[in-house]
């Protein structure tokens, strides 16, 4: 996947505005539901914006996974605190001003084990560790994926289970 250029707070909102304005037009004008709509809007966010999917934390079941495993990212899954369509049926009931920061905040994931993401809410979840920024960002798109040097980084932190 190619690298995604950065970009400023400004250029990220604008694009987010407009995925959303075109999306709710499309909707509405074919008198569609959110549900039709809500994951071309997410595909055209995480080809468009950088910060997209941004990984900020770990379960402590998926770190022992990962470590365990010398990091086999099968076992692991990008999950959200809400889901998608209920993260987009929200969003647009807000005020514009509300919007992006709803959604971004939101948007942003906790790695868990495949049987933790597979039910909805986060109850369920072992604990939640915030990742240090020792670790920095980690890529990937649909799976996450570490580099070497952020790997031994992860294995510093999380390593003493």
């Amino acid at each position: 996947m190619p690298t995604k250029t950065k970009l400023t707070a400004e250029r990220r909102k604008e694009i987010f505005y407009s995925a959303l304005d075109h999306s709710e037009a499309f909707r509405k004008s074919c008198g569609l539901t959110c549900y039709d709509v809500y994951g071309g809007f997410e595909d055209l966010l995480h080809r468009s914006i950088d910060d997209n999917w941004m990984v900020v934390a770990e379960t402590r079941e998926a770190a022992e996974a990962l470590i365990e495993s010398n990091f086999d990212m099968k076992l692991v899954q990008r999950a959200h605190k809400m889901r998608r369509l209920d993260c987009y049926e929200a969003m647009i009931g807000l005020p514009r001003e509300e919007q992006f920061d709803f959604f971004m905040e939101l948007d942003q994931v906790t790695l868990t084990t495949r049987t933790e993401n597979h039910k909805n809410g986060t109850e369920h979840w072992s604990e939640v560790l915030q990742q240090p920024e020792s670790i920095g960002r980690i890529g990937g798109s649909f799976r996450a994926y570490f580099t070497a040097k952020q790997r031994a980084a992860f294995v510093a932190h999380f390593g003493g289970f």
